[in-house]
């Protein structure tokens, strides 16, 4: 398996967590419903893509897991956070990504990751200039 298809499986297995991740966020928060379902359209809208990509490369897809961990879901604040920092692994396997691919294919994991980033700003984060970098360590 070629570096670029693990980090795609990676993108993939993180793209079901987020799913499931903004699908627990709207059974359980009324004020953050509305948001919750919109990123969990994106994140659906992503996962198939990057699927068909996988599958159109002869590669088997991950499959999501039966659940994930829930636990520090029990406020408002703490389901932001849970949304910011899965969002967060998220731009940085697709910031890995973007040194992985070539013309239209990186052109499309950089347009991935900006709405990634994007996304994670309405969750509360703060704008970066260089998303899915670690600015503590350069990573």
């Amino acid at each position: 398996m070629t570096r670029l298809t693990i980090r795609r499986q990676e993108l993939l297995e993180l793209e079901h967590q987020a799913v499931w991740l903004f699908g627990t966020i709207a059974a359980r928060s009324s004020t953050l419903r509305k948001l919750a379902l919109a990123s969990k359209k994106q994140r659906e809208t992503s996962r198939d893509k990057l699927r068909a990509e996988l599958l159109a490369a002869e590669e088997t897809p991950s499959s999501s897991h039966p659940g994930y961990p829930n636990e520090g879901l029990d406020s408002d604040e703490d389901m932001r956070l849970a949304a910011r920092t899965l969002l967060g692994q998220l731009n940085t396997v697709q910031l890995e990504l973007v040194a992985l691919t070539h013309g239209s294919d990186r052109a499309a994991v950089v347009t991935m990751l900006t709405n990634t980033a994007a996304a994670s700003t309405r969750w509360g984060a703060a704008p970066s200039a260089f998303p899915g970098l670690d600015p503590k360590n350069g990573r």
